[in-house]
């Protein structure tokens, strides 16, 4: 029993982090170009939303049998993804914020986030949906700022994948 379940949590998390990977390259990268050119740091989030909605739509159904995201849970990740990432972006581009802000910020975006993927599914608000984000992402933010930012960017991306990705596939896969 515990191999099944060890598999099928493996077969999640790489399925997963294939999402993720370029909504945190996105968003990483826009971070970086955001002093030096906010045209260059939006088409990354754009471009990152784009190739991680699509990611999300295509490998859903591996981790999930059968479920495949509608096509308005398609838009709707890709418009809100790129909208909260940006808000994010500016976000850390300011002097005043701290841990707790980025605690709070982070519970926020994840409640957002899943709320609007359950409601544009046509289904009820998933609360170990929007526990496993809100806990990703605000946790993700305070790693962001506390050890991600100083590393090289690409040490960063496969980093803060990987702790995204554990945290969602732990909260919304282990039963």
């Amino acid at each position: 029993m515990q191999v099944a379940r060890f598999r099928r949590l493996s077969v999640a998390f790489c399925w997963e982090f294939v999402q993720n990977l370029p909504l945190v390259t996105g968003f990483l990268l826009a971070v970086n170009f955001w002093q030096d050119s906010k045209i260059v740091s939006i088409a990354c989030l754009v471009l990152g939303s784009l190739i991680g909605a699509w990611a999300i739509y295509l490998t859903e159904s591996r981790i999930v049998q059968e479920h495949r995201e509608p096509p308005r849970v398609v838009v709707t990740n890709i418009v809100l993804m790129a909208v909260l990432m940006f808000l994010a972006v500016l976000y850390f581009s300011q002097s005043w914020p701290s841990w707790q802000t980025d605690l709070l910020l982070g519970l926020v975006i994840g409640f957002v986030l899943a709320s609007a993927q359950s409601l544009a599914a046509g289904e009820k608000i998933g609360l170990r949906h929007c526990v496993a984000l809100a806990c990703a992402i605000s946790l993700a933010m305070v790693g962001l700022r506390l050890f991600i930012l100083p590393l090289p960017i690409w040490s960063g991306i496969l980093i803060l994948t990987s702790f995204l990705t554990l945290v969602i596939t732990v909260w919304d896969y282990a039963d």
